[in-house]
């Protein structure tokens, strides 16, 4: 089954900010956090059911190389990114935007 991708504007934010970040300090990191992360991206893509549950629907999956985790879950058609968490950062904060998951 071919899934759709839909992020939420916030996980866009998160990662559009962490890129930013990582542009003043190294264009190559800012570089491999995009190419990482599309290509985690993929993996869910290949397989949505095979990481782990973080809080059931919504599963994780840590970034290999950066201090990050794409907090997601399946939909009918789509797979849905709510938020791409520091691992550092409050572990829960991303659960408010579930209010805002519609299918």
């Amino acid at each position: 089954m071919d899934f759709e991708v839909v992020t939420h504007p916030e996980a866009q934010e998160e990662l559009d900010e962490a890129i930013s970040y990582l542009k003043e300090h190294s264009l190559w990191s800012a570089g491999k956090l995009l190419t990482e992360y599309d290509l985690h991206v993929e993996k869910i893509l290949q397989n949505p059911d095979g990481h782990h549950f973080i809080d059931a629907p919504y599963r994780c999956l840590k970034l290999k190389s950066f201090s990050y985790r794409i907090h997601y879950r399946t939909r009918q058609n789509s797979i849905y990114i709510i938020a791409l968490a520091h691992t550092k950062r409050h572990p829960d904060y991303w659960k408010t935007r579930i209010q805002d998951d519609h299918e």
